[in-house]
Order: C-alpha cells, then structure tokens, then sequence
C-alpha cells in the first residue's frame, strides 16, 4: 500500500487518526455520513438518564448526535444488542 515508505500518522480533531490532512477530512466526512444514515440509526439507542428514557426512534438519535457536547450530560448512545 505504502510501497515502502514510512508515514507519519497524526490525531486530527475528533480523534481522527491520518497521515494528511486530505485523508483526514475525507474521515470526518465518512464517519458523520455512517452516524447520520439510517441503517446506522436503527440499530442504536440513547439511554437518558436524568429523564429514565430509552430514546429508541431513529429521528431522535439523530437530534442527539447534532446536540452540543454540554447539552449530552447523562445522555449514553447503546448498541441495541
């Protein structure tokens, strides 16, 4: 892949890891593709516990990803099984 060369791999912000910045956009805009698509919505759910809800409709996972890091205190995104 790299034909012999050695990269240098550095942390860009939300923790991604990538030799450039190119590479690192590229990520970013993938993995918030994957959080947003529906297939990835359905098979998730956000336990809020400070109103001991299990928020389980895809478009209610979806307005809790687009919330403010201070504004998901006591809110946990689960895996289904």
């Amino acid at each position: 892949m790299f034909r012999g060369k050695a990269h240098l791999w550095q942390q860009y912000e939300q923790d991604i890891l990538a030799v450039n910045s190119k590479e690192a956009a590229y990520m970013l805009y993938y993995l918030s593709f994957v959080r947003m698509s529906r297939c990835y919505l359905k098979i998730m759910e956000v336990a809020d516990l400070q109103r001991y809800k299990l928020l389980r409709k895809p478009a209610q996972i979806k307005n809790f990803l687009l919330l403010a890091p201070q504004e998901k205190t006591f809110m946990f995104l689960l895996h289904k099984n």
